[in-house]
């Protein structure tokens, strides 16, 4: 039985010392030294693993951000090949109220009415620059992301030169 009981002290002791860093043997160790030790280290554990626990939802939660980011651009992408192709309508009735936005942008009556929300927050002299600048710029902003047909981007081609090329002096790196 003493056997088994030192052999069990002994045990402690190792763990302590491996776990801690707390030498119990050490002459003229305090109890009461060791014990606020042992505390401080079982409260550092702790919150150390509550810190693992934290990072591992706030871990999660960033995933579940990226897969709906994801999704939402992969949707707004088939929107905008979608769009493109068949101009994104299915009822007769959504198509010619998008033809008819387009006359609606540069109406007389948008512009009066774009007019009369400056009135008492300009001079007149400035609501009038306005309103010629806003006749001049009459585009419909759909017609600034529109490409025409057969003028598609294409790509340049990289060309060797066979000139005189610039290099720099110094040390090779």
């Amino acid at each position: 039985m003493i056997t088994h009981t030192r052999t069990a002290g002994e045990t402690i002791r190792a763990q302590v010392r491996e776990r801690y860093g707390i030498d119990v043997d050490t002459p003229g160790a305090d109890r009461a030294a060791v014990a606020a030790a042992l505390e401080e280290a079982e409260r550092d554990r702790a919150q150390a693993r509550v810190e693992r626990e934290r990072s591992g939802e706030e871990l999660t939660a960033s995933q579940i951000l990226f897969q709906n980011a994801d999704r939402h651009e992969r949707e707004a992408q088939q929107t905008a090949e979608r769009d493109q192709a068949g101009g994104g309508f299915t009822d007769l009735e959504s198509r010619a109220e998008r033809d008819d936005a387009g006359w609606d942008y540069d109406s007389s009556e948008r512009r009066r009415q774009f007019a009369a929300s400056l009135e008492g927050t300009a001079d007149q002299k400035v609501i009038d620059a306005r309103i010629l600048a806003d006749g001049e710029n009459a585009t419909h902003p759909r017609e600034a992301v529109r490409t025409q047909p057969g003028r598609s981007a294409k790509p340049r081609r990289k060309t060797q030169s066979t000139g005189q090329q610039r290099t720099r002096g110094g040390l090779a790196r």
